[in-house]
């Protein structure tokens, strides 16, 4: 009623994506913001950084930004170049990312 979203809801989307660089943000009732930086580049989307604010650890919100990312490439046929290590780590425990992530940046 008083129109802050509650605990559970928060939004995933594109803040701008201006040129070639752009960040996945998600915004939960408290308005602190979590961030996924990406680059294009040559028909590949390079996931740079991660950042979720101390206070939002344990909500799943760099997981929940790393999982749109790799959709968000997978349904527009982009390969994906994991340099954020915890990008990287999520996507060594999913196995289904393998056929569209590269490795490296070569």
């Amino acid at each position: 009623a008083d129109g802050r979203r509650s605990e559970s809801e928060h939004r995933v989307g594109p803040r701008r994506n201006r040129a070639q660089c752009a960040t996945l943000e998600s915004a939960p009732s408290d308005a602190q913001l979590s961030v996924l930086e990406y680059i294009f580049k040559n028909h590949r989307i390079f996931l740079t950084h991660t950042e979720v604010p101390s206070t939002l650890e344990g909500r799943d919100l760099g997981t929940k930004l790393a999982h749109a990312a790799l959709e968000y490439a997978r349904q527009n046929g982009l390969t994906v170049v994991a340099i954020c290590p915890f990008v990287k780590e999520y996507v060594s425990s999913d196995p289904e990312y393998e056929s569209f992530v590269s490795p490296s940046v070569a």
